[in-house]
């Protein structure tokens, strides 16, 4: 299951619960949904092994644009969780990912917890995806594909 199944998934456990939760400042506005991911994504490469080279990337900046674009096209106002940052949900989202050199697959699963604004858990969805790819070969196309 990929990014965007997960979303509606979770589009569709958020209709059923009938998540509304006041949000205490005004000027915050109704529905924005905050997408959080942990600042170690953006810090701390993730090594995709090869037997003879290595790809280090790091997942922050690969899955937030993903994550961000998705979740708009079904939830309206989303934006990226600040410090000061207030909203009526919050989606933190766990990326992880490795590589079989030996099969040529790429593995993903993300993580998605989700949050009231008033800090109620109310679920977590996982998905998964694979992809046939060689890591010598754009990997960085192979690693956005299989987000």
């Amino acid at each position: 299951m990929k990014l965007r199944q997960i979303i509606h998934t979770l589009f569709l456990a958020c209709t059923l619960f009938g998540v509304t939760v006041t949000v205490r400042a005004a000027d915050a506005g109704s529905g924005k949904m905050l997408v959080y991911i942990s600042p170690q994504d953006y810090t701390n490469s993730t090594k995709l092994w090869h037997f003879f080279y290595d790809y280090w990337f790091k997942q922050g900046p690969v899955i937030e644009p993903i994550a961000l674009e998705a979740l708009g096209a079904e939830f309206g106002k989303v934006e990226m969780c600040q410090a000061d940052s207030m909203g009526n949900m919050l989606v933190w989202i766990k990326p992880r990912m490795y590589y079989n050199p030996q099969m040529g697959v790429f593995y993903g699963e993300v993580t998605a917890d989700v949050f009231t604004g008033g800090g109620r858990a109310l679920g977590t969805y996982v998905g998964e995806s694979r992809k046939l790819g060689f890591l010598d070969v754009y990997p960085n196309l192979q690693i956005e594909a299989l987000y």
